[in-house]
């Protein structure tokens, strides 16, 4: 049941507010450092900001990005510091997982200032029997210590982008 407001209280700004801003903000930062630009997006649907990505010689690249961005003051860290776990509703890879573009989940850690990433599509094609539809509700992620996104991170993931809108040129052209 929803906390009652005392009467002739507004509206207010919570922590969780303030750490969704700072979580893409977090984000923003690394993918501006790479020369990139991120569009917030205002009614997400699954998605809070796409990357559109540019040459070194500034000219736009084809195909996008799609980031959900998240953000926690509680990490939850296994027993051996080597993985974060972060829970993740069905709806929401029903979605992502159907999306041509690369969706990356990015989960700003607050006390660390710093930002992990995983690469949607391609977790789930590694995971060996996954099924999406005998999962239940939601599903634990487990996100490697060592995925930091930064802008070599947007950048590297920018020539992944270019390679996969290649193979879907080269389909066409068949």
């Amino acid at each position: 049941m929803a906390r009652r407001k005392p009467p002739g209280v507004g509206k207010t700004r919570t922590r969780e507010h303030i750490l969704a801003d700072l979580a893409v903000n977090a984000v923003e930062r690394q993918v501006l450092l790479a020369g990139f630009t991120l569009e917030r997006i205002a009614h997400d649907y699954g998605y809070d900001a796409i990357v559109l990505t540019f040459s070194l010689t500034g000219e736009p690249k084809p195909g996008w990005l799609l980031l959900q961005i998240k953000g926690t003051e509680h990490p939850q860290w296994s027993s051996d510091q080597i993985t974060l776990s972060f829970r993740l509703q069905r709806s929401d890879l029903v979605t992502w997982l159907r999306e041509p573009s690369p969706v990356m989940l990015c989960l700003y850690v607050e006390p660390l200032d710093a930002v992990y990433y995983v690469w949607i599509q391609r977790y789930f094609a590694a995971l060996e029997g996954f099924d999406l539809f005998a999962i239940g509700d939601s599903i634990t992620l487990l996100i490697d210590a060592q995925s930091r996104f930064s802008p070599d991170t947007a950048r590297w993931l920018s020539e992944q982008l270019e390679i996969q809108q290649q193979h879907i040129r080269e389909a066409l052209d068949e």
